[in-house]
């Protein structure tokens, strides 16, 4: 019995066929102009570049396969979802990236997680040593009259030009509700910058 079924998984290994994945070649989002990858990306191309030198020792793949997402193309597709926040789909299939949803999702997780872990405390500076925050408190206090605040936060609408309705770009996603086209931008301030 056993020598029949040894056979017979003998025999279904010879009949697969190795099959070679298809895989498209994606287009090499540096080659496009200035203007063109600021559009897709929200951010300069040295300014993409930087982030991805500073984040390939932490996303660098595990691994040998030729498969395997490289930190460049990682960082560009969580950079091209969080400035369009389209379905991971859409970005995916997007003909600079070409990844499946999940890679995107996996891309995304990767990426913030690096960036917040890495990055965060070298570029966001906020007082951490107490004296520093003593001071800053006293200020609120006396500009303000409120007690134990360190910094003040408010978004605001920063006009742009209307984007293309081309497909990729959605003009009517940057409309805000009094009708012009606009970004929010989140800002933290400590008292002495708003005076």
């Amino acid at each position: 019995m056993a020598l029949v079924l040894m056979v017979a998984l003998a025999q279904e290994d010879a009949r697969r066929v190795p099959r070679n994945r298809l895989t498209t070649p994606r287009c090499n989002a540096f080659d496009l102009s200035d203007e063109d990858f600021i559009s897709n990306f929200r951010i300069s191309k040295e300014l993409a570049f930087q982030l991805i030198q500073e984040l390939n020792p932490f996303l660098e793949p595990k691994t040998t396969r030729k498969t395997a997402l490289s930190t460049e193309i990682k960082v560009l597709c969580a950079l091209n979802f969080l400035a369009f926040g389209f379905y991971q789909k859409k970005v995916g299939n997007d003909c600079l990236i070409q990844v499946s949803q999940s890679s995107v999702s996996n891309c995304i997780r990767q990426v913030s997680e690096a960036m917040t872990n890495n990055l965060l405390k070298k570029y966001v500076k906020f007082p951490d040593d107490q004296s520093t925050q003593n001071a800053i408190k006293d200020e609120f206090f006396e500009y303000c009259g409120l007690g134990g605040v360190l910094g003040a936060i408010d978004c605001t609408h920063v006009a742009i030009v209307a984007p293309p309705d081309d497909g990729f770009h959605h003009e009517k996603n940057y409309v805000n509700r009094k009708g012009w086209h606009s970004i929010n931008v989140q800002i933290v301030s400590a008292l002495p910058k708003l005076k």
